[in-house]
């Protein structure tokens, strides 16, 4: 279950007085009702949304994941106190179908964002992405916590930490498909029926810092 606030600029108005929120994410749904928007409307296969992060302000309201259509989510931005961090859109499986041409300008460090993502946290965030469709994202977890590190620094890579952490969640959430990330992008192009199989992914620059730490990589 996610935030359910109703419709209109007044229902944003009391989400961003009663919570901070936080950016997570941004990608493309991949079967219709998934995710459901904030204002209660279900978010259609290969449309894109974002994910935020919103934290109670005063007690009796529970931590909780809230998710937003492009216009809710713009709503947000527009009606925000303090400017919230811009995220870059990242798709790894490809299942964005409308405004694609847009996104993928996005996707490239286009004009739409204000910081270029590094290299290596660009990998981060497409196994980030991965985790957060395996397994439904929870306020506070560790995969949560990155996403919201990568949104709001972009430029500055994980530290060896980090890396090593993710390595971790990956192995541990994928232990049911052979623990490790490929086997949660085969599991998820199964789950969603792609006509294609997906390429094998790569990440180099994750794979490097994880040897030059003496771990083994299962991203």
């Amino acid at each position: 279950m996610s935030l359910r606030i109703g419709r209109g600029d007044d229902a944003k108005r009391a989400l961003l007085s009663n919570y901070a929120v936080t950016p997570v994410g941004h990608n493309a749904a991949p079967a219709d009702g998934m995710f459901v928007c904030c204002c209660g409307s279900a978010i259609l296969r290969g449309h894109s949304f974002y994910t935020f992060r919103a934290l109670p302000k005063a007690p009796g309201l529970d931590a909780d994941v809230c998710y937003a259509s492009e216009h809710c989510a713009q709503r947000l931005y527009a009606l925000a106190a303090a400017p919230m961090a811009p995220v870059v859109f990242c798709d790894p499986l490809g299942w964005l179908e409308i405004h694609k041409h847009k996104w993928l300008l996005s996707a490239n460090d286009g004009a739409d964002n204000a910081v270029r993502m590094s290299p290596l946290n660009r990998e981060a965030s497409e196994v980030v992405t991965l985790l957060m469709q395996w397994v439904t994202p929870r306020v506070g977890s560790l995969v949560e916590k990155l996403a919201v590190r990568l949104t709001a620094q972009p430029a500055n890579d994980l530290d060896s930490w980090d890396l090593r952490a993710l390595n971790s969640a990956v192995n541990r959430h994928a232990a049911s498909v052979g623990g490790s990330i490929q086997g949660v992008v085969d599991g998820l192009a199964r789950r969603y029926r792609q006509e294609r199989a997906p390429a094998r992914m790569h990440f180099p620059l994750i794979q490097r810092a994880l040897a030059n730490a003496n771990a083994r990589s299962y991203i």
